[in-house]
């Protein structure tokens, strides 16, 4: 980074920060303006050469960049975007407890500072705080501090270029002293399971009572177990790669001896032990007492940043006469998300199962268990004496990826009165959440579809309640369920959907009806379901066929293997009837937005409460985002409606059917409207209701339509869906199309 501040950035006053305590911008103030009751301290009102770098080389200038907080986007009023948009970005001083997403204000012992931010002047963030916004950019969280400070507990500061493994030893000690049994829940034998000795680098038989550390990480293109074959039998080879051998000594560095790693504790030629623990990774990775992922670099070869001779991205740091304004370096759940180890289908389930994840960015290591998380850029428990003074009296510390879906899973909202069904719900809820984000993983190969998924699976099976699937469609186990509710949730979990994003692809190994056979991110008709009574079932009589025979309830769980996870060796046939909806129905340029102006609803979906601020998610991952679908409309006291170009027949988007558009979430069949549209005509094609969702309070009504091809024999094969959306306000009176005088149609699906 260059030394050079330009005049505009040297001029700005800093010291009128440091004049005022940090803990004044936390303080709730009453004002007329319900979007502005916390402090801050505008430092520059002239941004523009933020976003302007091409010809600035200020270092200042660099950092602030980063801090540009595009705040418009939580707003459904066209005019309030469009009018913050045009406002200028001011740098301003907040509290940094309350606007880091790692720093939970209630934590006792927690000391506040200076974090820098540059936010729109015409508009607030409803929340009073602008942590959803802060830190993803390069320089990640920004603070001015005093020239003269001691470290703190969350108070920024600088990253070592060593791995830190004091602090990452502080952060186990806190783990395992003060967290409960979802972070230190027993560790049982493993029949067959092998490690590495770190000390003699021996593949030796794990005993009980043993301490291993797992290796998460991304293989690289030649999948073999290197040159086993040439080393002496249970001898690591010499020539293994950078990750690994950077992992075997932040092994013995954090006091750890055993490791475990799948290329060379699983025998990849002898298919039957490798399918045997391959379908036992929940408890292999659930069993290690800490999983290290390397999410920097592409492969195995990339090494662990801070570790032997792979070296650290720097954080950006600027020495001024009157402080210091340094910056955290990219959040680093954010730079995960963007990783290519959070890319693969495998490593989904080495992380989501693992009770503590010690993840190494290209600018630091940070650490997540099911309760917690902590990074090297903040002060964390090494700085205290006794690690149970960090106490937090509500939610929890640090970020989380995928820490709180296995142990604290989402609760429902309280929408659904039947106990018994909010479990149920709940449970199912739980697989819906966990299979969408699996969805959007890759693939080297096709046939492990659901192989990378066994681990969970098997988690789930034995869990309390238990659930199990029939090839990626879930049932429940334990809690079985009436006829009637155990159908709505078939027909529910049956209407899944590809994102309107993704780039769907056959996988051939598995059924066309389950989200299985196929590749590209999916999702249902909701972000979260909220029990059977929201569920309108319209398709019957669902049954499956296996040689010939159908499969009662009873019977599904002698006969479909979650957990194995096989490629069927022949047909299994999901059976049920439906009604054909004509393509008389489909018409496009038609669609007319209503709304009722009298409403008094400030909320234009109800939905954007679907998923905790705790959880770190990508766009498409997050259920308020995916489940919204409210980009048109307004708050209620607004009728400001955006100019739309000429309509397009061509334009999925412009096509409705009955009065109801296509929900814009939702991938349309993959072609264009007119092929589709005469492939029905000609009865090559069928497009078939499966039923409707009417949840989240009355807010969300969702229509889903599955797409079939017809084969000889009477067989037909999904080929896609059509899902339409009723909104809440511009919908007002667009009921669905009337289907009672449609014709029924047995189907037969592959």
């Amino acid at each position: 980074m260059s030394d050079f501040i330009c005049a505009a950035c040297r001029s700005i006053d800093f010291k009128k920060i440091l004049k005022t305590p940090a803990g004044d911008l936390t303080v709730h103030r009453e004002k007329r303006d319900p979007y502005d009751r916390y402090p801050d301290l505008l430092l520059d009102k002239d941004t523009a050469r933020f976003s302007q770098l091409q010809h600035n080389d200020c270092s200042l200038c660099t950092i602030f960049a980063s801090t540009l907080c595009s705040t418009e986007d939580e707003w459904s009023d066209p005019g309030v975007v469009e009018d913050a948009s045009l406002s200028a970005h001011e740098l301003k001083a907040y509290s940094f407890l309350r606007n880091c997403a790692w720093t939970p204000e209630n934590v006792q012992g927690a000391e506040d500072c200076y974090i820098l931010l540059a936010t729109r002047s015409s508009t607030y963030n409803s929340a009073g705080n602008y942590a959803k916004w802060a830190g993803q950019g390069e320089a990640g969280y920004v603070a001015c501090l005093p020239k003269e400070r001691e470290a703190g507990l969350f108070v920024p500061q600088m990253i070592s270029e060593r791995f830190d493994s004091v602090k990452a030893r502080s952060w186990l000690r806190h783990c395992k002293k003060s967290h409960g049994a979802s972070c230190n829940e027993y560790s049982e034998v493993i029949p067959g399971l092998e490690v590495i000795d770190c000390e003699t680098l021996r593949i030796v038989p794990a005993e009980a009572g043993m301490q291993w550390v797992a290796l998460s990480y991304v293989w690289g293109q030649h999948q073999s177990q290197d040159n086993l074959g040439d080393t002496e039998p249970g001898v690591l080879p010499s020539d293994i790669p950078r990750t690994v051998r950077d992992t075997i000594e932040v092994t013995i560095t954090l006091g750890y001896r055993y490791l475990w790693i799948d290329r060379y504790c699983i025998n990849q030629e002898d298919a039957a032990k490798k399918h045997d623990l391959i379908a036992k990774m929940d408890i292999i990775y659930r069993g290690a007492d800490l999983t290290i992922a390397a999410a920097a670099g592409h492969d195995e070869n990339a090494g662990l940043p801070g570790v032997g001779t792979t070296t650290r991205k720097k954080q950006a740091i600027v020495e001024l006469d009157s402080c210091t304004i340094l910056s955290t370096g990219p959040d680093p759940a954010f730079k995960t998300e963007q990783s290519r180890w959070r890319s693969r289908g495998w490593t989904f389930q080495e992380g989501l199962l693992s009770r503590r994840r010690l993840i190494f960015t290209e600018y630091q290591s940070w650490f997540e268990c099911c309760e917690g998380g902590w990074m090297e850029a903040l002060g964390g428990p090494e700085l205290l004496n006794n690690p149970d003074e960090v106490r937090c009296t509500s939610g929890k510390i640090g970020r989380s990826l995928d820490g709180r879906l296995l142990s604290h899973h989402l609760t429902s909202r309280g929408l659904i009165a039947d106990p018994d069904d909010r479990v149920i719900a709940t449970r199912l809820d739980q697989f819906a959440q966990i299979v969408g984000r699996y969805s959007k993983r890759d693939l080297t190969f096709d046939e492990d579809s659901l192989n990378a998924f066994a681990g969970v699976s098997r988690h789930l099976r034995d869990s309390d309640p238990q659930l199990s699937h029939i090839f990626g469609i879930p049932y429940m186990v334990s809690a079985p369920l009436e006829l009637g509710s155990a159908e709505k949730y078939m027909f529910y979990f049956l209407s899944w959907r590809h994102s309107r994003d993704s780039s769907p692809r056959r996988r051939p190994y598995f059924p066309s009806w389950t989200w299985a056979g196929w590749a590209g991110g999916m999702g249902w008709m909701t972000g979260r379901l909220d029990g059977v009574t929201a569920l309108e079932q319209k398709m019957r009589d669902i049954h499956f066929e296996v040689d010939g025979r159908v499969v009662v309830r009873e019977a599904y769980v002698d006969t479909f293997d979650s957990v194995s996870c096989e490629i069927p060796k022949s047909d299994v046939i999901l059976c049920f009837e439906a009604q054909v909806v004509p393509p008389s129905l489909f018409s496009w340029d038609t669609y007319e937005e209503r709304r009722d102006i009298s409403s008094d609803e400030d909320s234009a979906d109800g939905e954007d409460e679907d998923i905790s601020d705790e959880e770190v998610q990508s766009d498409d991952d997050a259920p308020d985002e995916e489940d919204q679908g409210d980009d048109d409309s307004v708050n209620g006291d607004s009728e400001v409606m955006s100019e739309s170009p000429p309509p397009d027949p061509d334009d999925w988007n412009t096509w409705a059917v009955g009065t109801n558009r296509l929900w814009d979430r939702a991938q349309p069949p993959d072609c264009d409207p007119a092929t589709f549209i005469d492939n029905l005509e000609k009865g090559r094609w069928d497009c078939l209701l499966l039923g409707d969702y009417n949840g989240n309070a009355g807010y969300s009504h969702r229509r889903f339509m599955l797409v079939i091809e017809w084969l000889e024999n009477g067989l037909a094969h999904r080929i896609g869906s059509v899902v339409l959306n009723r909104q809440h306000y511009l919908d007002r009176g667009n009921i669905f199309f009337d289907d009672t005088e449609l014709a029924w149609k047995s189907v037969r699906l592959v």
